[in-house]
């Protein structure tokens, strides 16, 4: 009998106790900083250029394993102004670009997609990419050939990163080159825009181009300015859509003549400030092996989150990426202070997600809601830029895995640079196992574990531990699930405990014959 009166009055005791136990919720033990390591996330980071030479037969898809690779096709064979064969004397033909190089370039493109990886991708007529200019066809020919481009790129558009508009000038580089007007370069631009989706962003070499497309002067090409906004106004979503690739990235206080025609560089550092928050910038940073008041890491720290620059050709300029940059310390108040330029620009371009606190409840029951809270802090210079989605992994005490999409869950595009609140309604499945459950964040392209390859999975800067490859989401903690609300399942235990024998059982399991201490979520696992 004392068992049994010990037993009711521990129960009396937890009956309130349980469910306020069940809802409670808990920051988890989890690493909450920043690891250091270099993380190969989609669409950011140093780029890998290939060329590939497009010619009307006998065209072969390339395929390149690198995180971010920068394609740059040449058409030289499909304009008449292009010397394609400088020994002989050839040159190209003004015409459509043929079907077997555009079905090369998509495969190129595929083989981009099946390695998990992303591409930057521009188009010009200057053979291999060797410096030559005047190379363009008419403007109704190249015009022609955006079209055609525009298909391409709409029909892989999961693969591309970003679309550097080239077409004009030696490289693609929009310079050097009689047809390369600020009217012609508009004209470009804006059907480039029209050919691909709202998915995709477009870049110009130039913001001055962005001016001549708007239908302002460059003094005007600022963000205050009231011809600016009205034309902002005119052009709608399409201002979100257009950026810059700037080869000429702190090479100088004008950025090697990029910021000209009335535009100074504090006017387009406020533009992509504000238009750019998921827009790609970056391009090729130029330097020599000692560092300048330009490209110093002191510099691109700060105006780095500016400009949300998110990608860097790792190979040029190789004096300054692998050489001043390696030598150079970054001296910060963050957890990089003390790390090589080099290191802390590499993973600092575009988004870099740490997880600062995660709260989740301490046991829930089957087909109920559980609040999942994280603070998730973006220490990178920009953002993401790509279509991604917020999924939920758990995995249950038997191995099972669900993915869940809540509703109303956040954009990971509005996970901006600094500290992000993350909150989201879990419904736990009716066929989840009791026992404890692991729960996963992931941010991918297609939020379909089952089908997607992970394909775009964003992993979080926190200690490697907490990533799992397997579902390509990130641990934020777990909680207990059960059967039943714990009141519920302790009277109808109570009813039919009658009998000593039956009492010991529990007894033995609730510890009643050691200390006396009860984990309430322990009497609820063993009922």
């Amino acid at each position: 009998m004392k068992k049994i009166l010990a037993f009711v009055l521990t129960l009396a005791l937890v009956f309130s106790a349980a469910a306020n136990c069940l809802a409670a919720e808990k920051v988890q033990n989890l690493s909450y900083t920043d690891s250091l390591d270099s993380i190969n996330n989609p669409g950011i980071g140093f780029y890998r250029p290939i060329g590939i030479s497009l010619k009307e037969s006998g065209n072969k898809a390339v395929d390149y394993n690198v995180n971010l690779v920068h394609l740059r096709f040449d058409i030289a064979a499909f304009s008449s102004n292009a010397l394609v064969d400088k020994e002989n004397n050839v040159y190209g033909k003004s015409a459509p670009i043929s079907d077997d190089a555009l079905k090369a370039a998509g495969e190129t493109l595929d083989n981009v997609k099946k390695r998990g990886h992303m591409a930057i991708v521009r188009f010009c007529y200057d053979k291999n990419y060797g410096g030559a200019g005047n190379c363009e066809p008419d403007m109704e020919m190249l015009l022609t050939h955006i079209k055609q481009i525009g298909q391409l790129y709409t029909e892989h558009a999961d693969a591309i990163a970003y679309i550097e508009l080239g077409m004009f000038g030696p490289w693609g580089e929009m310079h050097t080159s009689k047809c390369c007007t600020d009217e012609n370069a508009a004209t470009a631009l804006d059907a480039m825009l029209k050919a691909t989706p709202d998915s995709l962003c477009v870049g110009v070499r130039r913001p001055r181009f962005i001016a001549a497309w708007m239908g302002i002067k460059g003094s005007e090409f600022d963000i205050e300015n009231d011809s600016f906004k009205a034309a902002a106004e005119e052009k709608g979503s399409l201002m979100y859509r257009v950026g810059i690739f700037n080869d000429g990235y702190l090479g100088s206080s004008s950025d090697l003549g990029t910021y000209d025609n009335g535009i100074t560089r504090d006017m387009c550092v406020r533009f992509l400030n504000k238009y750019g928050q998921n827009t790609p910038y970056g391009g090729e940073a130029i330097g020599g092996t000692e560092v300048s008041e330009w490209n110093s890491v002191n510099f691109v720290s700060k105006e780095g989150f500016l400009t949300h620059t998110s990608y860097l050709n790792l190979e040029w300029n190789y004096n300054l990426t692998q050489n001043a940059w390696v030598k150079e310390i970054y001296l910060g108040d963050d957890e990089y202070n003390g790390q090589t330029a080099q290191k802390y620009i590499r993973d600092h371009l575009g988004y870099r997600f740490v997880l600062r606190e995660s709260r989740l409840p301490f046991a829930a029951e089957k087909g109920k809601n559980i609040l999942s809270q994280i603070s998730l802090e973006n220490v990178g210079f920009g953002n993401i830029t790509a279509n991604e989605k917020i999924t939920y992994i758990l995995k249950d005490s038997k191995g099972n895995i669900f993915e869940l999409s809540p509703e109303n869950v956040t954009d990971p595009k509005r996970l901006l640079s600094g500290k992000n609140n993350v909150s989201a309604g879990l419904e736990l499945p009716q066929d989840i196992a009791a026992g404890e459950c692991a729960v996963y964040m992931r941010i991918s392209k297609y939020g379909e574990y089952n089908s997607d390859n992970n394909y775009g999975c964003i992993r979080f800067a926190n200690d490697a531990s907490q990533w799992d490859s397997e579902t390509g989401a990130n641990y934020i903690g777990s909680f207990r699930v059960i059967e039943k609300k714990a009141p519920e399942m302790l009277l109808k235990k109570l009813a039919n405990i009658i009998n000593a024998e039956e009492l010991e059982k529990y007894g033995n399991d609730f510890d009643f014959n050691g200390n006396g201490n009860i984990d309430i979520l322990d009497i609820i696992a063993a009922l």
